[in-house]
Parts: C-alpha cells; structure tokens; sequence
C-alpha cells in the first residue's frame, strides 16, 4: 500500500536500509494488528477452510546490518496505538 511505502521510504533513508527491510516487518505489523474474528475461506467449496491473518516474515542479513532498528521503526506505529489503549484502559 502506498502508506506503507511512503513511510519505508522514508525510514529507510534516514536509518540507511534497504526500504524493504521497514516495508516487510509493516506489512507483519498490519497482518498482526487484525482481530483474528476476521477469516477468509481460502476455497469457495469448502466452508470448514478459515484462517485469520498472519503473515511470518524473516529479515536476514549480516551482524550489523540494522535489523533490529528498522523492526523498531516498523513497529513503533502499532506500540503508540497500543500505549494510547493501554492509557485510556488506566484512566477507566
């Protein structure tokens, strides 16, 4: 999606990765941020077939490569989301 690669674009230059090491751990993120309530039925005949999003993904490259900061960055979106909850949860 075009947010996505606007921001992995963007990211990447400023950590100096590859855009797709942001871009990859984004789309996990999003695939992880869905409630598993929502399935697809994978064939149209078949109506015992569901399964929820998940998405695994692997980066691999060399010791010191940057993999952990760009996850980082990848991530930090849904962990704000997720602070805001955690806020509004304490203040119930």
């Amino acid at each position: 999606p075009p947010v996505i690669a606007e921001f992995a674009q963007d990211e990447a230059a400023r950590l100096g990765v590859d855009p797709a090491m942001i871009a990859i751990p984004c789309l996990a993120v999003c695939a992880a941020a869905i409630d598993d309530r929502f399935v697809l039925q994978a064939k149209a005949h078949d109506t015992e077939w569901r399964e929820s999003a998940r998405l695994w993904v692997a980066i691999v490259a060399e010791p010191g490569d940057k993999k952990s900061p760009a996850l980082a960055k990848a991530i930090r979106p849904l962990r704000e989301v997720e602070y805001a909850c955690i806020d509004e949860d304490r203040q119930a």
